[in-house]
C-alpha cells in the first residue's frame, strides 16, 4: 500500500509568515502540516484552550456542587450558615483572579 499523501508543495514563506503560521497551528493544537491541510478542507479551526482551564473548570465545578449542596440545606433548614456563604465568596474571588491572570 501507498503512500496516503504522494504531492509536495513547495512554498517560500518569509520569517514572519513563517512564525505566524507556526502560532497560528500552535493555538489550534495542531503540527502545522496537519493544520494546513484542515485549512485547505475549510475547517473551522479554533484555538486551542489555555492549559490552565482544565483546572479552573474543575474548580468552579467544585463551587456549583457547594452552591448545591448550601442550596438544598437551606430549603430544608429555611436558614443559610453564613461561613458556607463566605466560603463560596472566597472560592469565586480565587478564581477570579486567576482568570484575570490568564
Amino acid at each position: 500500500m501507498g503512500r496516503l499523501r504522494n504531492n509536495i508543495i513547495s512554498l517560500w514563506l518569509s520569517d514572519r509568515e513563517l512564525e505566524h503560521l507556526e502560532m497560528q497551528a500552535f493555538l489550534a493544537g495542531r503540527r502545522v502540516s496537519p493544520f494546513i491541510r484542515d485549512v485547505i478542507a475549510g475547517a473551522k479551526l479554533k484555538e486551542h484552550p489555555p492549559k490552565e482551564w482544565a483546572e479552573l473548570v474543575r474548580q468552579l465545578s467544585g463551587m456549583c456542587n457547594n452552591v448545591n449542596q448550601i442550596a438544598k440545606v437551606a430549603n430544608v433548614a429555611g436558614t443559610v450558615d453564613t461561613s458556607a456563604i463566605d466560603a463560596i465568596s472566597s472560592m469565586q474571588s480565587q478564581i477570579w483572579q486567576k482568570i484575570k491572570g490568564l
